[in-house]
């Protein structure tokens, strides 16, 4: 029997490996026809590919298995129809650094996080990398088709004063983020746009898109006009702790409820000038309630 370390250094180039190797599954991820998994055993971790579903079923996280007849490939062990995975008793010694690696063979960690004032491009001829990039969503526009069949989504991502035009592409188009959400994009591409004039983020086929929970608050105000962005609904209430104006977007939910057959004249009409309290998530009100006749129906999500 070998092991992980001794198939890496091995001389085999091509058929069946001629040993057994005891390795544990530690995570595993399906994509089409094939599994991937990161492996380890008491010598390091490393990555299996298997091309044969009928395995799929053996190849169990947290559990230990003997491999036999498998491939070396250039970077992988090999899983093919003239293999064999058998149940194995456990393995012990396993060193935490070859767990951690061995997981992010399958989920590597994501780029760097750098703050968007940070972003810089690269010189001309040197590879860009991807980057993570964290801020508040603060312009949102409906996916569109282009000329070549691709669906793009274009927001605006906000971290402290710094506003940069971020183009979500394809499945990451279909994200439930909103404006108001602090939102953290993985994987994403600076460049300089042309068409823009400025330096710009696009999601990558990696890209993973992570929304926040943000805490809801209460204020109370007077609806003082309403506009249609894009696919949104934007009021602009006075405040009555300070009397200042701010915007708000409201709700899918709020939006369908209040303008749902009726124009925006009209539903700002029977706003009249009640004083209202709402219930805000980000930028975004999710409920309001009338606060001078508690006997009306109240609006909510």
């Amino acid at each position: 029997m070998d092991t992980l370390l001794g198939v890496t250094q091995s001389n085999h180039t091509s058929g069946p490996y001629p040993k057994s190797v005891k390795v544990l599954i530690v995570e595993t991820k399906t994509e089409g026809d094939v599994l991937m998994a990161g492996i380890a055993d008491e010598t390091q971790a490393a990555k299996l590919l298997c091309y044969e579903k009928k395995h799929f079923p053996k190849l169990i996280e947290n559990k230990t298995v003997l491999m036999r007849n498998f491939q070396k490939g250039r970077s992988s062990v090999i899983i093919n129809k003239s293999s064999k995975i058998l149940p194995a008793t456990p393995l012990n010694n396993i060193s935490e650094s070859d767990i951690i690696q061995a997981r992010h063979i399958v989920n590597p960690p994501p780029p760097q996080l750098v703050p968007l004032k940070d972003i810089r491009l690269p010189q001309p001829g040197i590879m860009i990398p991807l980057i993570t990039v964290k801020g508040e969503v603060v312009q949102d526009e409906v996916p569109r088709t282009i000329p070549n069949g691709q669906l793009v989504r274009n927001i605006k991502l906000k971290e402290g004063s710094i506003i940069r035009p971020v183009a979500l592409w394809n499945k990451a188009t279909t994200s439930p983020i909103k404006t108001g959400d602090i939102v953290t994009f993985s994987h994403v591409s600076p460049k300089k746009d042309k068409f823009l004039k400025e330096l710009s983020l696009s999601t990558t086929s990696r890209t993973n898109i992570t929304i926040e929970t943000t805490p809801e608050k209460f204020t109370t105000g007077h609806v003082i006009a309403a506009e249609e962005e894009e696919s949104e609904i934007a009021l602009t209430v006075q405040l009555s702790s300070n009397d200042d104006l701010e915007q708000f977007i409201l709700s899918q939910d709020l939006s369908a409820e209040l303008f749902e057959s009726k124009n925006i004249e009209d539903v700002l009409e029977s706003f009249g000038d009640k004083l209202f309290k709402f219930t805000i998530q980000g930028k975004t009100i999710v409920q309001l309630t009338d606060e001078i006749d508690t006997n009306k129906p109240s609006t909510s999500k």
